[in-house]
């Protein structure tokens, strides 16, 4: 569905050495013309040699989130309410991940790659 009411944008973007962040923030139409925007804004930052990452934001009741870092969930919140109670307001939820462990994700993936 194409809409005006669609908008994403990644800001933010830092890499030094072990250190990544980046911000995106987000809107976008529901699937019927009448309902509230779907509004999302998260900054994720991650440090490799720590094998963590942080995530900060908010977004809205509806739908359903889920930020994974190198295959691993670190953070994930199932949908509340309906669609049309779910989205009334902007950044209802606020999100703050406290420096969640990756490093089994990784390590999965470095055993898969090599042996």
């Amino acid at each position: 569905m194409s809409s005006i009411r669609n908008s994403f944008k990644i800001s933010g973007q830092s890499f030094s050495g072990n250190l990544a962040a980046v911000t995106a923030k987000g809107e976008t139409a529901s699937g019927v013309e009448i309902m509230p925007n779907i509004n999302y804004g998260f900054t994720i930052r991650i440090n490799k040699a720590q094998s963590k990452a942080w995530v900060s934001g908010c977004h809205n009741e509806f739908p359903s989130y889920t930020v994974l870092v190198n295959g691993k969930t670190i953070y994930d919140r199932t949908q509340t309410g309906t669609a049309l109670i779910g989205l009334i307001g902007e950044c209802d939820i606020v999100v703050n991940v406290d420096g969640r462990s990756f490093w089994r994700a990784v390590e999965s993936v470095l055993r898969e790659r090599f042996g």
